[in-house]
């Protein structure tokens, strides 16, 4: 399970938010729960920060972890349905094209392509990676 890093600096408003934000990869969902990464993303959502440093990618504003966060929910809904794996592919790089430098597309696309596989695996193996 994903969790946050509890390092928080409330007079800098500043988050150090583990690694729950990746752009290229949307997170790492070979191992862990996808709803509670979502949980996680929704728990880190509700502290007043200004700037999140992440274990991984660039800092976010608040504004760009919106956008990520949105994007996220959006990806598991797809992938979670009956939408094909390259508009969950597409979608994803849609909803993240500003967090994501250009010459990153192709690369970003590569991940997603196996992410994507991951989240849309049996109903069975999700909930053994969400303890049920």
């Amino acid at each position: 399970m994903a969790e946050l890093s509890g390092a928080y600096l409330a007079d800098a408003r500043v988050d150090f938010g583990g690694a729950l934000h990746q752009p290229q990869v949307a997170l790492s969902f070979d191992t862990g729960c996808p709803a509670r990464w979502n949980e996680s993303l929704d728990r880190l959502a509700r502290t007043d920060f200004a700037l999140l440093i992440p274990g991984h990618g660039p800092p976010l504003t608040r504004k760009q972890f919106d956008l990520y966060r949105a994007a996220f929910g959006h990806l598991l809904t797809c992938a979670g349905g009956s939408d094909t794996k390259q508009s969950c592919i597409d979608g994803w790089l849609r909803d993240v094209t500003l967090l994501i430098p250009k010459n990153d597309a192709g690369f970003t696309r590569m991940l997603m392509a196996y992410y994507v596989d991951v989240l849309k695996r049996s109903p069975e193996d999700v909930a053994k990676l969400c303890g049920k």
